[in-house]
C-alpha cells in the first residue's frame, strides 16, 4: 500500500503536468477589406457581416486560440491552401476551392446582386419579389443605369451587359463611383450586392430587386485547410451550427444590411427553397 500511493500520485502528477501544459492550437482567421463584409476602420471597426460572424463563432471556439490577419483575397486563398490552422468566416463553394479547403454547413443564405433602384424613378412594371427584365429597364431611355467594367456580376448578367453602349448607361472602372452618383442624383439605378448598396446609401433611398435569369439565393460558408487542425476546426463549427437551430442569431448581421424590399422577398424564399435549413447541401 505505501508503495502503490506514492506511484499513484505520481502518475497523477505527471498526467496533470502534461495536461497542464499542452498548448492549444492557434487558428488564424483571415479578413478582407470589403465593407460590410468587413469593416477594418472607422466608428463601425469590426461590425461588418463576417467580423460579427468570426466573433460569433470564435466565442463558442475555447479548444483554440484565435488570431485574426487582414489580406487580399487571393493572398488569403494561397496562405489557407499552404498551411494548416487557416479558416476564412466567409466564402462560396466553387469545385476547384473543394480541393483544398473544407467548407462548413452553410452559414448564411445570400442574394446574387440585384438592381438597385431610387424609389421615385422605380416603373411601374416593377413589382416587388419579381424578376427585373434588365434588358426592358436598360431599353428605358429614361432610366439611367451604372455598370461597372471589372466586376464579376455573374454568368447571365455578363452576358446580357457586355458591351452595351446605350446613352442612359454609364460605365465606371469602380463601383464606389456609383454612390456618389446616386447620392447626387446623376444616376438612377446599378447592379451590386444589395448589403453594399445598404452601407454607402442613404437608408430609405432606393429599393432592391433580382435581376432574371439569376438565381434567388446564394449559400456562404465558413472554411478552413484542407489538413488536420482545420478538419478539427469546421467539426466544431458545424455543430455550432446545427446547435444554433433553423433561426440562427448570426443570421442577423446580414439581414440587417438588406433594405426594407430585399429583407421581405429574403424571409419568403429562404422558407421556400430551404425548409431544412441548415441540412441544405
Amino acid at each position: 500500500m505505501h508503495v502503490v500511493i506514492p506511484l499513484l500520485v505520481g502518475i497523477t502528477i505527471g498526467i496533470g503536468i502534461v495536461v497542464s501544459t499542452h498548448a492549444k492550437e492557434t487558428i488564424i482567421w483571415y479578413k478582407n477589406d470589403m465593407p460590410p463584409v468587413y469593416i477594418l476602420s472607422g466608428t463601425d471597426q469590426g461590425q461588418g457581416i463576417a467580423d460579427r460572424t468570426a466573433t460569433f463563432f470564435t466565442k463558442r471556439m475555447p479548444q483554440f486560440n484565435h488570431v485574426f490577419q487582414v489580406a487580399t483575397v487571393s493572398r488569403t486563398l494561397k496562405d489557407i491552401k499552404n498551411n494548416d490552422n487557416r479558416c476564412l468566416p466567409a466564402l462560396r463553394k466553387t469545385s476547384s476551392r473543394e480541393d483544398y479547403l473544407y467548407f462548413s454547413m452553410p452559414v448564411y443564405l445570400i442574394f446574387p446582386n440585384r438592381i438597385i433602384i431610387r424609389k421615385e424613378t422605380i416603373p411601374n412594371y416593377i413589382k416587388s419579389g419579381k424578376p427585373v427584365n434588365l434588358n426592358q429597364l436598360i431599353e428605358s431611355d429614361n432610366i439611367r443605369i451604372g455598370l461597372t467594367e471589372n466586376r464579376n456580376y455573374g454568368g447571365e448578367i455578363e452576358k446580357f451587359i457586355k458591351g452595351k453602349v446605350r446613352d442612359n448607361i454609364f460605365w465606371t472602372t469602380s463601383i464606389n463611383n456609383f454612390y456618389q452618383m446616386f447620392k447626387y442624383g446623376r444616376i438612377d439605378a446599378f447592379v451590386s450586392y444589395a448589403f453594399e448598396a445598404m452601407y454607402n446609401l442613404p437608408k430609405g433611398s432606393f429599393l432592391s430587386f433580382p435581376i432574371n435569369n439569376t438565381k434567388p439565393l446564394d449559400i456562404a460558408y465558413i472554411v478552413c485547410s484542407k489538413k488536420r487542425v482545420g478538419k478539427f476546426a469546421i467539426d466544431i463549427i458545424n455543430s455550432i451550427i446545427v446547435n444554433s437551430g433553423k433561426k440562427p442569431p448570426y443570421r442577423k448581421f446580414y439581414e440587417e444590411y438588406l433594405d426594407e424590399n430585399a429583407i421581405h422577398e429574403y424571409h419568403k424564399l429562404s422558407e421556400q427553397i430551404y425548409p431544412d435549413w441548415p441540412l441544405i447541401d
